[in-house]
């Protein structure tokens, strides 16, 4: 009992003792009031869920497996192959480049050897002609100094077309040839009395005629340096060859820039410049000269009344612009000398609009004379095609380019300055005397 009593007493005491008082935290330091306040603002938040809501609860997503170990290596990978195909792409590129200027080589000197192969054989026939040139008037010269005759104008004229560089006739070939094939013994007796008339006249007259027909006033005017009596102060006093052929020179390149002016053409130069000496008006050798320009040409095709006399137009104004008089057409038959027959035959119709070629001549006289001519082909009025088959045979045989506009210019009576003192001295006899008559 005793023992119960006290464990009661000591329940009872250990309840009934005092509570340790708590202890306090410090209390925090006041927040300006201008801080932001962290946390759980107080409140609901009228857009949230409330908690414990079944709004709240969201399913999670479930985690995505796009983590590649070789992604780094195939990325690697992919900008090697696209560095790979830049460079074989400007590979090919510089290899097709390499191609192109090996072709544009190889183009450029195939074209300059077939420049060098035309020259050489335009060079290979000039020589050629002007052998054949010497040879014949070496040949004439001493006929002359044989016989004392020159031959007749028409033999001169025969020459001047066989070296004048003038192509021969339109179908004056097949003529002959059919005369050749077709003649009979009438014909070949016939022909062969007017050849024995042909040679024995002018032996005749020559024979005949007085031997002093060419001395005058105690003077043989065979050994007059000019070309005409008194024109030895002309001569004198006009430009000397060397200046004329300057001037000749440039006026051919004002004339083909004023065709390009109006339509755009290559042009080409064939041949080289031509030199002969000239008679006096008495058969004998003088001191003047004949000078003849290269033969321009273009191969670009032309047709069009309209076109062909715009270039004319301008052509004539040129040469009006220099002195030369009355630029005509003398294809034209309201302004060629030609009659109507010769018009046809040599130029393909009867009127400019049906022709085949046109052909513009002008003349100066102003200190010597200066022969210019222009010529416009157009094979589209060809209709029988005559005039194509000569410009063929003509490239063939004469090495001339089948042109659609041709010009040239001839410049007579020119002195070198070479020969001005040898041109005094030799006139000086003949000053002052009467030439002779007939």
């Amino acid at each position: 009992m005793d023992g119960d009593d006290e464990e009661v007493t000591k329940k009872v005491v250990r309840r009934s003792r005092p509570a340790e008082a708590k202890r306090s935290r410090p209390a925090a330091p006041a927040q300006p009031s201008n801080s932001p306040v962290y946390g759980t603002p107080p409140g609901t938040d009228p857009t949230l869920p409330a908690y414990g809501s079944r709004d709240s609860a969201k399913p999670i997503e479930p985690a995505q497996h796009d983590f590649d170990p070789r992604a780094e290596e195939k990325a690697a990978a992919a900008k090697a192959a696209d560095a790979a195909a830049k460079a074989a792409a400007a590979a090919r590129q510089e290899n097709a480049a390499k191609v192109a200027r090996a072709a544009k080589v190889r183009a450029q000197e195939r074209a300059a050897q077939k420049a060098a192969k035309a020259q050489a054989a335009r060079a290979a026939y000039a020589a050629k002609k002007e052998r054949t040139a010497r040879i014949a008037e070496e040949t004439r010269q001493a006929r002359l100094a044989r016989t004392g005759t020159r031959g007749s104008r028409s033999s001169q004229r025969a020459r001047e077309r066989q070296f004048g560089g003038m192509s021969r006739m339109p179908g004056r070939g097949r003529t002959e040839e059919r005369i050749r094939r077709f003649g009979t013994w009438p014909q070949l007796l016939f022909a062969a009395l007017i050849s024995a008339g042909v040679i024995l006249i002018p032996i005749i007259v020559t024979n005949s005629s007085p031997p002093s027909s060419t001395v005058s006033d105690g003077v043989d005017w065979t050994g007059y340096p000019g070309q005409y009596a008194d024109d030895a102060q002309k001569t004198l006093a006009a430009p000397r060859q060397e200046e004329a052929v300057a001037e000749n020179t440039a006026l051919l390149a004002e004339l083909r820039a004023a065709v390009d002016d109006e339509i755009a053409v290559s042009w080409i130069e064939h041949g080289s410049a031509t030199e002969r000496s000239l008679e006096n008006s008495w058969g004998g050798p003088s001191l003047l000269n004949e000078w003849t320009s290269p033969r321009w040409y273009t191969t670009e095709p032309i047709s069009g009344q309209k076109l062909k006399q715009r270039l004319v137009d301008r052509v004539s104004e040129v040469l009006s612009d220099h002195g030369f008089e009355d630029p005509r057409l003398v294809n034209d038959p309201d302004t060629s000398f030609y009659s109507p027959r010769s018009i046809e035959r040599l130029y393909g119709g009867s009127k400019p609009a049906t022709q085949v070629i046109w052909e513009l001549k002008a003349t100066s006289v102003e200190d010597e004379y200066v022969d210019f001519t222009f010529t416009i082909t157009d094979l589209s009025n060809d209709k029988t095609g005559q005039f194509a088959e000569d410009a063929e045979r003509n490239a063939e045989y004469l090495d001339t380019p089948v042109s659609s506009m041709a010009m040239t210019l001839t410049s007579r009576g020119l002195l070198a300055a070479s020969d001005a003192p040898e041109f005094r001295e030799r006139a000086a006899p003949f000053e002052d005397k009467e030439p002779p008559k007939g």
